[in-house]
């Protein structure tokens, strides 16, 4: 059996002598998924023997498949486990796909791959559109053509005299779309975005649909700043107007990160990491943001690089640590549960704050574990907790989309509770409306069994974008939280407590108890109390504390006595929601 070494340099003599004896399809992947080496059956698993495979692993993964095949590699490189999954890859000819069992492994700086074949599939004519490099619902090149293109481009040119630019645009919001009108009418908006990207944006070079609901623009010459400003400007206006879909206006925005090529950025990888951390800058900023990638952000994305890797090992280390942060009655004060908030003790960066890592545990994997932790560590000290004061005290977690939306996400919470010993009506999950619709199928039924477990569910930060009051009889929540911005803007505006006082009076029509996020002042608490809220945190009643200091906080809340509040609601005087 032969193998050909796509790049001998890197391929080590070990894994070129195990594709050798291997019948099975081996592969040897560089990070950026470029093949490194490949045996013959790798070759020839489609029948034909003399056909080179692209340089790109990911141009012979079905589009289907992709975003699953880019998640595993790129947490074998983050955390060099030992990575198993099924994927089905697809024959030059872009008729024939098999299904694969690959396992993935890290080995001296390469993922090598081991694929098992499995059953053989002969694609219709749309399928084949879709294998040869096309996204059938949009026509446009898909992911694996563009990554294709960009290395090319860059192999091909002087980066200096004849730069190039790439943009992701990332359409903001786009689960709620799917959520409101049907995922028929989400397939039918992109088709429409696409459409308006392609006409609007004559000078790209390359205009590809990535997974998801992001596209992606190649762009050649100019890439100076005044340059991307006009490029960004022209993308926005193709956002312009409503996208009209049976008969419907639909408004969206997007989200827009632009990256060029420079005397840094001269790889493929690089500039793409590049894009994806401007947009990223970009959806920090809100639904309509957008960046251009600068030395700031290079900074930025160096230290984020490097936290990205340390989370790996943050948790065994013994670096993560639970905090809790009092939940309140509004009529006296008194402590009646805790939300867990976690921090990274980081050994060299300090104190890390959650709004900082989480995001980034969510990319690369790590966040399952670390959110199983969490729910294990809370429930244990929540169990602690109503031991001492012997009665019920309720703990409210937050849970990650990605953890929600797992099949096995209700084994895990069960987990917890058995190994805690805690009550499964003491433990309120905090879920955003977001989190529930990210795999709504899959979400729903997780939904439905918790509440047969009794475990209780809250929706967080609700009251902005990304929430409405249908969720309140679709979803049926236990509790609400109001978002923070909502409590924030209660001393400045009358027209603002007409809203918050109708939100709480649709839920407690509704049997919804609440709780306002982020109290700050005397104002914001009497205007919560009198508007019918039930609980409020914030630094205004208690900072988030450890474990040790929430202990003695408990401990002195039942000594002392209440401290009464004014009996006045306003919604004795408000009878009308808003």
């Amino acid at each position: 059996m032969n193998v050909t070494p796509l790049n001998p340099s890197i391929a080590n003599e070990s894994l070129l002598r195990l594709g050798e004896l291997i019948e099975t399809p081996v592969c040897g992947l560089s990070q950026d998924g470029n093949f490194v080496f490949q045996n013959q059956a790798m070759r020839n698993w489609h029948g034909q023997r003399d056909v080179e495979l692209p340089t790109s692993w990911y141009s012979c993964v079905h589009p289907d498949d992709l975003s699953s095949a880019i998640k595993q590699l790129n947490a074998v490189f983050s955390n060099t486990a030992l990575s198993q999954f099924e994927c089905r890859l697809i024959a030059p000819d872009g008729i024939l796909t098999r299904t694969f069992d690959i396992q993935i492994n890290h080995s001296k700086g390469l993922a090598l791959i081991v694929a098992t074949p499995k059953q053989i599939h002969m694609q219709t004519a749309a399928e084949a559109h879709r294998a040869r490099g096309r996204d059938s619902l949009t026509g446009l090149p898909n992911h694996a053509v563009f990554n294709d293109r960009v290395v090319g481009k860059l192999t091909l040119r002087d980066l200096v005299a004849n730069p190039i630019a790439i943009a992701y645009v990332d359409v903001a919001n786009f689960e709620r779309i799917n959520f409101n009108f049907g995922a028929s009418a989400g397939d039918v908006l992109l088709t429409h975005i696409a459409a308006a990207l392609e006409s609007g944006l004559k000078d790209a070079k390359i205009l590809a649909r990535l997974p998801g609901c992001r596209f992606a623009l190649m762009f050649e010459g100019q890439t100076d700043r005044d340059w991307a400003a006009r490029a960004i400007a022209q993308i926005q206006a193709c956002f312009a107007q409503a996208f009209v879909i049976d008969g419907q206006k639909i408004r969206v925005t997007a989200n827009i990160g632009f990256a060029s090529t420079s005397r840094f950025i001269n790889s493929s990888t690089a500039l793409m990491r590049a894009a994806e951390h401007a947009v990223l800058d970009a959806r920090a900023q809100g639904p309509c943001g957008y960046s251009v990638f600068s030395d700031a952000l290079s900074g930025s994305m160096e230290s984020r690089d490097l936290l990205a890797k340390a989370i790996v090992k943050a948790t065994s280390k013994g670096e993560i640590e639970l905090y809790y942060q009092p939940i309140c009655s509004l009529r006296d004060k008194k402590i009646v549960a805790a939300e867990a908030l976690v921090r990274w003790n980081h050994p060299t960066m300090g104190t890390i704050p959650a709004s900082e890592f989480i995001e980034l545990a969510e990319e690369n994997g790590t966040i399952l574990e670390l959110g199983e932790w969490i729910l294990i560590r809370a429930c244990q000290h929540a169990k602690k907790w109503t031991e001492t004061l012997g009665k019920d005290f309720r703990i409210a977690v937050n849970i990650s989309p990605n953890q929600f939306s797992l099949p096995g996400f209700v084994d895990v919470v069960k987990n917890a509770l058995d190994e805690s010993g805690l009550s499964p009506k003491s433990l309120e999950l905090d879920l955003s409306p977001q989190a529930i619709r990210q795999n709504s199928s899959q979400a729903l039924i997780n939904l439905e069994a918790l509440r047969v477990l009794g475990v209780s569910i809250s929706l967080d930060d609700f009251g902005t974008e990304g929430s409405s009051f249908t969720d309140l009889i679709e979803l049926s929540p236990d509790r609400v939280k109001l978002d923070p911005r909502l409590v924030s803007a209660l001393s400045d505006s009358e027209r603002q407590l007409f809203l918050v006082v109708g939100l709480i009076n649709t839920c407690l029509t509704l049997n919804i108890a609440t709780t306002a996020e982020c109290i700050e002042n005397q104002d914001q608490l009497d205007a919560l109390f009198s508007a019918g809220c039930d609980e409020g945190q914030g630094y205004f009643l208690h900072e988030p504390v450890t474990q040790e200091r929430f202990d003695f906080l408990l401990a002195q809340n039942f000594q002392q006595s209440a401290i009464q509040l004014p009996a006045t609601r306003l919604l004795d005087d408000i009878s009308t929601i808003v």
